[in-house]
């Protein structure tokens, strides 16, 4: 079998500072004009945060005659697996930051659990949301999160799992556990539930001096085709 084409849709900048060995940097709207790529199977992959947006492309490419994919949770669940990436090491350790605008453009899809690790938090409106405080113990809290976790069977399968403090500031001890317990696509939200609170304030903000607001990516049936 032909060995596929990995396409990583991040920005430039992104791109430079680290990679997949191989890969090769389009931006999405540039594809369907690459000629070559409908010889070779295509694997689109990005950060990992929500597939949505690759979902999305990799629909268009597949209704114009390409053989598409995409990578199941990103270049952050491949460094999780232990493969490794090309490029700045240091810069590879933020993978796991979750920007705010990222998480809201995913925070009704009911394939992300947030967790929640201040009780205080208000997150019982945010879908697929549980609190599981986080007492100092990350062994322990671990243990709690497997168990949470197994409890989610028969639900929609979960793409992320979504640690959350109150400002962000609070998650080394917790970051330095996970990176060997090998639980799939973790992410913790940049800044906290503060960082999220201020780009919700700020939109609204827009939205009532008319100005332009970016919207989510618009969802796709899946066209996940075992690429993991």
């Amino acid at each position: 079998p032909r060995p596929p084409r990995l396409v990583d849709l991040r920005r430039p900048e992104e791109f430079a500072r680290f990679r997949m060995a191989g890969s090769l940097n389009i931006p999405s709207f540039a594809l369907k004009t690459k000629s070559f790529l409908t010889r070779r199977p295509v694997v689109l992959l990005d950060e990992g945060y929500d597939p949505q947006g690759l979902e999305t492309v990799c629909q268009e490419l597949r209704q114009a005659g390409l053989e598409a994919s995409f990578l199941y949770g990103g270049l952050q669940a491949w460094k999780a697996s232990g493969a490794d990436l090309e490029g700045d090491r240091f810069a590879q350790r933020a993978l796991d930051r979750m920007p705010a605008d990222a998480f809201r453009n995913g925070v009704t899809d009911e394939r992300r659990l947030l967790v929640a690790l201040d009780e205080a938090l208000p997150v019982s409106d945010v879908p697929q949301a549980v609190s599981l405080p986080y007492r100092g113990d990350p062994s322990a809290w671990i243990v709690q999160l497997r168990q949470t976790l197994d409890r989610w069977t028969g639900q929609p399968e979960l793409f992320s799992v979504v640690l959350i403090s109150r400002a962000g500031t609070d998650y080394d001890d917790l970051e330095s556990a996970l990176r060997t317990s090998r639980l799939p696509n973790l992410f913790f939200l940049e800044g906290g539930w503060q960082a999220y609170q201020e780009l919700l304030s700020r939109e609204l903000v827009a939205r009532e001096r008319g100005e332009a607001s970016t919207d989510a990516p618009a969802g796709c049936p899946t066209c996940r085709l075992g690429c993991q």
